[in-house]
């Protein structure tokens, strides 16, 4: 799969009949769900032979409506900075801006980047090695962009939760019973519905820590014995390794990144802006109102910043969509102070663990002593 292909919106294929039946979206649920989890486990799931499955796999694949397998990480355990760059540009040919999107896609400290339309035309997850780091980052990107930008506001993230790429509502109506697993490679048993803060201690990972965090962050369905092979440790102690990541709250989840756009689910971004007055108990009723929502893909909290809260909606249509927001405007309108919303066009990169995170990481393993073998 090429790079541009890995996304989970894309609203060009937004209602276009690629013949889904119901195994194929059981199917596609489960993955996005844990994409670890086995083909005969997904067969007894859905009344087929692993055969089946795996052929079935192979066709959403090809249809480009099963994309690639990532590993979430906690993006705060490592102490780095976590922020959302919001950016509108003035009226610019699309020679201009796709040479821009090329830049943002590729920029090796970005974690997700889509293009939206409404009040800001780039939203942009990212990190980096620290404060001072991010600052530079930003001026190379406002460098980037030149005369063309209009507008670029930072969010400093000190929450985030849920990290969905099925929507829950399309999981609970599916209805789907997975048998119980407890000693398989999936990891089901023992992982939680994901959620972070900056306000965690903060991990320091040994050398055969990363080694196996690595091999597994953009291949999130590795088997044990393929990072055995790549890393030289053994399966039964990857396992070990990787049990005890998801203990400390370093793994969040496996997920396999499908185009919803396929499934005929649109994404939205909203940005909720809450009062200085409102009471700690209503912003805490507020964040768990957005992290139960069947309709809420990814969300996240922020601190000094222009809005207090941002969160990534899936809905079917725009009447779904305004229904949502209504009801929060409905709950909450004591509390919120302002609201924007932006419709997400296409995402271009979706990763936890950036390639630029590798050496700062890697040096801060060599100083207690470790040798890595990238």
């Amino acid at each position: 799969m090429t790079e541009h292909d890995e996304g989970i919106f894309l609203e060009l294929d937004y209602g276009q009949d690629i013949n889904l039946d119901i195994k194929d979206k059981k199917i596609l649920s489960i993955l996005g769900k844990n994409c670890r989890i086995p083909s005969t486990t997904i067969g007894k799931a859905v009344h087929s032979s692993k055969g089946s499955v795996n052929y079935r796999i192979l066709e959403l694949i090809k249809k480009q409506v099963y994309r690639k397998n990532i590993t979430i990480i906690n993006p705060f355990i490592f102490g780095f900075p976590v922020r959302v760059v919001l950016i509108k540009l003035k009226n610019i040919s699309s020679d201009k801006e796709n040479k821009i999107i090329n830049y943002l896609r590729n920029h090796p400290f970005i974690i997700w980047f889509g293009e939206t339309h409404g009040s800001y035309d780039f939203n942009i997850s990212m990190t980096a090695k620290s404060l001072n780091h991010f600052d530079k980052l930003i001026k190379e990107i406002k460098n980037e962009i030149g005369s063309d930008l209009k507008e670029l506001k930072i969010l400093n993230l000190s929450k985030f939760y849920n990290c969905e790429t099925i929507p829950i509502k399309m999981q609970s109506e599916l209805d789907i019973n997975l048998p119980e697993m407890k000693r398989d490679y999936s990891f089901q048993s023992i992982l939680k519905k994901p959620y972070s803060t900056i306000y965690e201690p903060r991990i320091n990972l040994n050398m055969r820590e990363i080694l196996v965090l690595k091999e597994i962050s953009n291949r999130a369905n590795i088997s044990m014995q393929e990072i055995s092979e790549k890393t030289g440790i053994q399966r039964d102690s990857v396992k070990n390794i990787i049990t005890l990541l998801i203990k400390k709250n370093v793994i969040l989840a496996f997920r396999g990144i499908i185009n919803l756009s396929f499934l005929n689910f649109h994404g939205y971004v909203s940005y909720f802006k809450i009062s200085k007055k409102a009471k700690n108990n209503r912003v805490d009723d507020f964040e768990q109102y957005l992290r139960d929502s069947e309709y809420t893909a990814f969300a996240a909290r922020a601190v000094d910043s222009e809005y207090t809260f941002l969160t990534y909606h899936i809905s079917k249509n725009p009447l779904e969509f305004n229904a949502l927001v209504k009801d929060i405007r409905n709950n909450f309108s004591d509390i919120i102070e302002e609201y924007s919303a932006d419709l997400i066009l296409k995402d271009y990169r979706l990763t936890f663990f950036p390639e630029g995170l590798l050496n700062p990481i890697k040096m801060g393993v060599i100083k207690v002593g470790a040798k890595l073998g990238f």
